[in-house]
């Protein structure tokens, strides 16, 4: 069964994309796949479908984000925003039958709206499914399109369901999609781009062109992915960083590079780290696509652990400080300077911390024993990706859930699970020795690089 769901909102017109939608529009034509977002979860007993219908109403009211689609170029061009004040939202119920296990019926139902591109000019950028027994919602999926928000976005929605039932619930004072492309149009945001790409060409003369060779296993379907969930990882990542008085992402970070080192023979670790933008003014709760890759270098030959994770920590700061780009003219650019150099740089190693709750150091005892928990598995094993390697870390309590998706190309599947191995065994090693070393020797100045 399909209901509608009418909404009005403020606001309306068309503007061009923001730079984080640019970036996810890059990713999505070149084959990348969707990029849906979201997911299934269980709600409390009794909830009713009109409880539903009031909250996304109240949601698609306040947020333009979800009350924008995307007017596609027929001469291949960049789309266009387009901001609606009013329309309806189509809504599925599925029944769920006393054998059915409605648990079961919604993880189908979001695999099902997972792998499906929206029509991005006649589809509004969220999907609703609700999976009824009787009278009461069991369970709810919400797909949602990368183009309207991140991961934190949805965030920032399910906290604003809250207000929903207040009598004057407080005015949305974060940027909106439409009016923060405008922004970034200003002279003000082309500032902000060529500081960003001046710190961006600066680090790219400074590195070899190769991370990997060629494998000496490639396989087909082409890039294959690994999960690792290590509860001694992750004490051991709490006791480095409360060590060093930071959270366990540069700490991740470092380790990621010290693992990465140890396939390719070199200790200058260059990767693309996934940015937010929220501490950026008004940016902090807005519903918006606001991620995009800086670029870390961090030199790990030589030297403790334990500066490692201050080295990852310094560039993982001026990433940030420079992850605020105009993409394609960010690629263009890179692109000139490889014709110049003879040479592609290949900067396709990804480190993505999607945490948003479980970044906190953990209890500071001995890791060890909890070696034997340590799981990997294999997943994924897709086409097309186009990078070489990616790290995500997934947002799980009390233990380090990662997954790593390489290119079989360039790293064989027993480099794809080494690495994930030395991940864990480096922070294992560097929770119980504070002076230990990195163990990765340099290989050559940077200066032969250039």
């Amino acid at each position: 069964m399909r209901i509608l769901v009418p909404f009005t909102g403020p606001g309306s017109g068309i503007g061009e994309l923001t730079w984080g939608q640019r970036g996810i529009w890059g990713a999505i034509s070149a084959g990348g796949g969707p990029h849906n977002i979201g997911g299934g979860f269980p709600l409390p007993p009794g909830t009713t479908v009109d409880d539903i219908v009031a909250g996304l109403r109240f949601l698609l009211g306040r947020h333009q984000a979800l009350r924008t689609r995307y007017r596609i170029d027929p001469n291949g061009g960049l789309p266009t925003q387009v901001l609606f004040d009013a329309g309806e939202l189509p809504v599925d119920v599925v029944d769920a039958d006393d054998a059915d296990d409605p648990a079961v019926l919604a993880g189908m139902e979001w695999e099902r709206s997972r792998t499906t591109e929206f029509d991005y000019e006649h589809e509004w950028p969220i999907r609703v499914t609700l999976v009824r027994r009787q009278d009461s919602v069991t369970h709810m999926v919400v797909t949602y399109c990368h183009l309207a928000t991140d991961a934190h976005g949805i965030t920032v929605l399910l906290a604003d369901l809250a207000n929903a039932t207040a009598g004057a619930p407080p005015p949305v004072t974060s940027i909106q999609p439409l009016e923060l492309a405008r922004r970034q149009q200003s002279r003000a945001g082309q500032r902000q781009h060529e500081t960003s790409m001046r710190h961006w060409t600066g680090l790219v003369h400074t590195v070899a062109a190769r991370r990997f060779g060629e494998s000496a296993d490639p396989r087909a379907p082409r890039y294959w992915e690994v999960i690792c969930d290590s509860p001694a990882a992750y004490r051991a990542a709490g006791i480095i960083a409360l060590r060093a008085g930071v959270d366990t992402s540069p700490v991740l970070l470092a380790a990621y590079a010290v693992a990465c080192a140890t396939l390719s023979g070199d200790g200058l670790f260059v990767t693309q780290s996934l940015v937010s933008n929220r501490f950026r003014p008004g940016m902090a709760d807005a519903v918006a696509t606001l991620v995009q890759p800086g670029l870390c270098v961090v030199d790990v030959a030589d030297v403790s652990f334990a500066e490692a994770v201050t080295r990852a920590r310094q560039s993982s700061m001026s990433a940030s400080l420079h992850a605020y780009y105009e993409p394609f003219v960010h690629d263009d650019a890179l692109a000139k300077l490889d014709a110049k150099r003879g040479e592609n740089v290949d900067l396709g190693v990804f480190f993505n911390d999607r945490r948003i709750q479980h970044r906190a150091p953990a209890e500071p005892s001995d890791p060890r024993p909890l070696l034997p928990q340590t799981t990997l598995r294999w997943a994924r094993q897709i086409d097309t990706l186009g990078h070489r390697l990616f790290l995500h870390i997934n947002d799980v309590p009390d233990t380090l859930n990662f997954a790593l998706l390489a290119d079989t190309h360039c790293l064989a599947p027993a480099d794809i699970m080494a690495c994930a191995r030395a991940m864990e065994a480096t922070l294992v090693a560097a929770a119980i020795d504070p002076n230990a070393m990195t163990g990765i020797r340099s290989t050559g100045s940077r200066a032969d690089r250039t």
